[in-house]
Parts: structure tokens; C-alpha cells; sequence
């Protein structure tokens, strides 16, 4: 890690417990680029052309997908289990017209007037995407993406 438990204690218990790919380095020009390198640890010649551009690397075009598989595949393969919170997920709020206050305030208040249902298209994440937990979506703030 770059600096010290004395300055990041919390990073530090974080990388003891969890995987975080920590001191993992990629070409961070794209958005697509740092997925594909995060979900399965390549970019493939596709992503590194046409990703970004077409904003299709998110699960909605195999063609971005690399031969060797996803990281949560192998992690199964291997008689192990994971869970996925967010990416390649579709996000679907009700009511539809919410904005970003009132996600906001239905989570500070716990009032659930604002639901969140997660759905995705890869076949290999369905069964492992929390289904309440949202994707890529700006009307919801991060600390709203966890209970109060």
C-alpha cells in the first residue's frame, strides 16, 4: 500500500479482510478499460478500441468480454461464493419520477417511499447480483447504499 497503517488504518483492515485488488495498476484512460480489468483482469483489443466509445462494456456486448472468463466465474469454479453489489447491474426505481432528494430521503428517514430492483443481462451474475443494491444510477448517494 502507499502509505502506512498509521495513515490508512481502515484501507489496511479493508485489504486484511476483503479482496480489494489493492497496488493493482491499468491504463486509466477509459472508464471501459478499468471494468474490464476489475471483472476479469484483461482488456481485450475490442475494449481498448470501441468500449468507451460505445459505452457497451458493461455487460450488454460479449464482444467486450475476455476468453478467459469472469473473476466472479473463477471464484466459483473454485467452490467458493461471491456476491456482486452494482456492476453490470440495470437499475430500476419505483416510483420512476424519483429524484435524487427523494432517494435520499427515503433512505435517511427509512420511510421506503423509494425502492430500488437491481436486474442484469449477463447470464453468470444474475444468481449472485444483490438484487436491492443499485448500479450505476445518480440519483442514489453512496451513503444511501447502505442501511441507516
Amino acid at each position: 500500500m502507499q502509505f502506512g497503517r498509521n495513515v490508512t488504518p481502515n484501507h489496511h483492515a479493508l485489504a486484511e479482510r476483503f479482496v480489494l485488488l489493492d497496488n493493482f495498476y491499468a491504463a486509466g484512460d477509459q472508464s471501459a478499460l478499468g471494468h474490464q480489468w476489475c471483472d476479469e483482469a484483461y482488456a481485450n483489443d475490442y475494449v481498448h478500441k470501441y468500449g468507451n466509445a460505445r459505452n457497451d462494456f458493461a455487460g450488454s456486448n460479449p464482444m467486450a468480454y475476455a476468453p478467459t472468463g469472469f473473476l466472479w466465474d473463477h471464484v466459483r469454479n473454485h467452490g467458493m461464493t461471491v456476491r456482486m453489489y452494482g456492476e453490470f447491474a440495470a437499475t430500476n426505481m419505483t416510483p420512476g419520477s424519483s429524484t435524487w432528494t427523494d432517494v435520499y430521503n427515503s433512505w435517511k428517514n427509512a420511510t421506503g417511499s423509494v425502492s430500488v430492483q437491481s436486474s442484469t443481462r449477463v447470464a453468470g451474475v444474475r444468481d449472485i447480483l444483490a438484487p436491492r443494491y443499485a448500479g450505476f444510477e445518480m440519483r442514489v448517494a453512496d451513503q444511501s447504499r447502505v442501511p441507516p
